[in-house]
């Protein structure tokens, strides 16, 4: 209708029309619009295109495509920047392809992209459902001697590793480090839904306990049945006075337990 109205189609105008098409999930659509109305209308695809088109073909399953169409980017004078590569790291460590991931990485810095902390989160997270704890603990380190902002979503990400190596230990020290953190992050409820439920199955009732009145206290939401598991595990244990704290903390906040 734009030319009916006497609006100009210009790039803007064409980058709304694909990032429309991703929030509407017609991926397909996206490819088709890309290939074909740079031909019939005097514009050339920016970063921000080419960036939509990459969100879109990841969003299929398909990253090994996207990657290919950077080369087609370069062909055309457009340089891929950080959040190309964020979107393809994202897509490629979600699918555990860890390897590619880690390519991508070595790609990013050849072409002199300046990783954030998304692609440090993304990193992250590709580490840790590898498995390598340790090398995620030491990608913490470069994050801090490079002066990149920590988020909750890095920390999130290197106490599901202990986690999962059912470290308990290593998951509370990570947990100070992050309540410690010069930006203040506070935990979210993806924090708490890990650890309170790992608490309660390595028997850590008393850090169970700490965790879960924390949560409710800050408006954090958490699990009816998580609260229950912690409160009967006080019970149990004789840890009646807890127990009731508990309960009482849990009443008081019950809008904002489900």
């Amino acid at each position: 209708e734009m030319p009916s109205l006497n609006c100009e189609r210009t790039l803007r105008s064409f980058n709304a029309l694909l990032e429309a098409c991703v929030h509407s999930k017609n991926f397909d659509k996206v490819r088709e619009l890309f290939k074909e109305l740079p031909e019939k209308l005097p514009l050339k695809p920016d970063v921000v295109s080419y960036n939509i088109v990459v969100r879109a073909l990841c969003h299929m399953g398909s990253p090994d495509s996207a990657v290919a169409l950077m080369d087609e980017m370069e062909r055309n004078h457009v340089k891929p920047n950080a959040v190309t590569f964020n979107t393809l790291l994202d897509a490629f460590n979600k699918m555990n392809r860890v390897e590619e991931a880690e390519r991508l990485w070595g790609l990013m810095e050849k072409k002199n992209v300046t990783p954030n902390a998304g692609s440090y989160n993304s990193r992250l997270h590709g580490l840790v459902v590898d498995g390598r704890i340790l090398d995620a603990v030491l990608l913490i380190e470069e994050m801090s001697k490079k002066g990149v902002k920590m988020n909750i979503f890095c920390y999130n990400a290197v106490m599901k590793g202990f986690v999962d190596a059912g470290n308990v230990n290593e998951a509370k020290v990570w947990y100070k480090k992050m309540a410690a953190n010069e930006h203040r992050l506070r935990p979210n409820w993806a924090t708490y839904g890990m650890l309170i439920p790992f608490a309660c199955d390595k028997d850590d009732f008393d850090y169970a306990f700490e965790l879960c009145a924390d949560a409710i206290r800050k408006k954090r939401t958490v699990d009816i049945f998580v609260v229950q598991r912690v409160i009967d595990g006080l019970v149990a244990r004789s840890k009646n006075d807890e127990a009731e704290i508990l309960m009482e903390i849990a009443n008081f906040k019950q809008s904002l337990v489900y």
